[in-house]
């Protein structure tokens, strides 16, 4: 998920068209081998927690 704020560097919510390419940052800050695309974000904020859902593949 993106918070809200992150939502707000990337100029609003996002849609699987709009994203080429996913890269998975791990905990230490190093980056997985291969990049992923997005195959699902949820098409509204969620109200609670101020972020919204993706999956990537």
């Amino acid at each position: 998920s993106l918070s809200e704020s992150e939502l707000k560097q990337l100029g609003g919510s996002i849609n699987e068209k709009s994203v080429q390419k996913v890269i998975l940052v791990m905990p230490d800050g190093t980056e997985y081998s291969e990049a992923g695309k997005l195959n699902f974000a949820a098409s509204t904020i969620d109200p609670t927690l101020g972020t919204q859902q993706l999956r990537a593949e």
